[in-house]
């Protein structure tokens, strides 16, 4: 089986890897994404079996149209070849705040690009399986990096957080035992975020936020059950504290 990653950053490059060291054909370029371009322009990417879009829609640098053409132009494209499946790594983002556990079935921001991109992935007609995944720490990503000696909102709020190991797992094996249709991905526990950065923090020996502020929003708790009971795996870090 072929595979083609679009998107090789600090997802992309360790997901191609798995495949590559489990026997997969995988075709994994330095490629951009731009619109406007015949054909050829996509190939080789395009004749895999299996189309793995990993690439977010970074709107600032963008605009907000770019992702939702690109996406339109590449399941276009994608019609004229056997095309068995996409793969569309999309975001938890997606949901709207509640304070019941957030499943797949729960009511999500139509006006969102992330949105918008889900659908066009859903009315190309062609097979899919999106992984909406929580947000993602590991390696040089730590929230001591992004909140020490800084301000921290939301601290009363609870986190969906997932760690990279965790994430090339559950998704080579979501490919592995072909699943379709839509799985959330996030670590099982969820700590408030004072306590993951407090934890964080100490960790990396770097000063604590230098206030926390709390917020009045209904929290939001993203349950990944389906995909559990789905592929019988187990996280190798269910607790962002102790990423």
């Amino acid at each position: 089986m072929k595979i083609s990653i679009y998107g090789t950053g600090w997802l992309g490059k360790p997901l191609a890897d798995e495949f590559i060291k489990n026997n997969w054909e995988v075709c994994a370029p330095r490629w951009r994404a731009e619109t406007n371009h015949p054909m050829a322009y996509w190939k080789p990417l395009i004749e895999s079996e299996i189309q793995v879009w990993s690439i977010p829609p970074r709107t600032k640098e963008n605009g907000p149209d770019f992702y939702v053409n690109i996406l339109s132009e590449w399941t276009n494209f994608l019609q004229n070849y056997q095309v068995k499946k996409i793969v569309f790594l999309s975001s938890t983002s997606v949901y709207k705040s509640s304070e019941n556990i957030i499943h797949e079935d729960s009511e999500i921001n139509e006006d969102s690009i992330i949105s918008k991109a889900e659908k066009i992935i859903i009315d190309s007609g062609i097979p899919y399986l999106i992984i909406r995944l929580g947000g993602l720490m590991g390696g040089d990503r730590y929230v001591a990096k992004y909140y020490s000696g800084k301000f921290l909102e939301r601290a009363n709020g609870p986190v969906n957080y997932l760690h990279l190991e965790d994430a090339v797992s559950f998704l080579y094996h979501s490919i592995q035992n072909n699943l379709f249709g839509i799985y959330n991905l996030v670590a099982p526990e969820h700590p408030i975020r004072k306590e993951v950065v407090i934890a964080n923090c100490l960790a990396n020996q770097m000063p604590l936020p230098t206030a926390f502020l709390e917020n009045e929003n209904a929290p939001k708790i993203i349950s990944s059950e389906k995909i559990l009971k789905a592929l019988q795996l187990g996280f190798s870090k269910p607790n962002p504290i102790d990423f």
